[in-house]
């Protein structure tokens, strides 16, 4: 008896570790989707990010990108990302990080501008979102 329980106890062992080194989050390099949005179109952005493994930022289909190392704050690496657009709307670009998995970096807005270069009054009014 106990040698069939150990025969049934090893594959569903087994399976049950396969099953839990097989998730759907994948882990280390990747991108991560930086999105920026108001209740005007936008045609600017300097965003400033703050954190660890950024790497890099892929250039958009229209329109032109930087991702730029500025001094650490804290001993943490800051950037500052200029965004700029053909045509205004949301402002989209894919930041290339060390490991998708870690703490996304934080987002500032330093400065925005709508579809006519007006600089927006208030940075705050623009929305910053960063998913995988």
């Amino acid at each position: 008896m106990r040698c069939a329980l150990r025969r049934l106890g090893l594959p569903v062992l087994a399976a049950a570790l396969l099953a839990a080194g097989c998730g759907d989050d994948p882990e280390g390099p990747g991108a991560l989707d930086l999105r920026a949005s108001a209740s005007v179109p936008l045609g600017a952005a300097v965003i400033e990010l703050e954190g660890e493994g950024l790497q890099g930022v892929e250039q958009p289909a229209s329109g032109w990108v930087e991702l730029v190392p500025v001094a650490p704050r804290n001993g943490v690496p800051v950037h500052r990302l200029v965004v700029i657009r053909e045509q205004a709307g949301v402002l989209a670009v894919r930041l290339q990080v060390t490991d998708v998995e870690s703490v996304r970096p934080t987002a500032t807005v330093i400065e925005a501008a709508d579809a006519a270069d007006q600089i927006l009054p208030s940075p705050t009014a623009v929305q910053v979102s960063i998913q995988r």
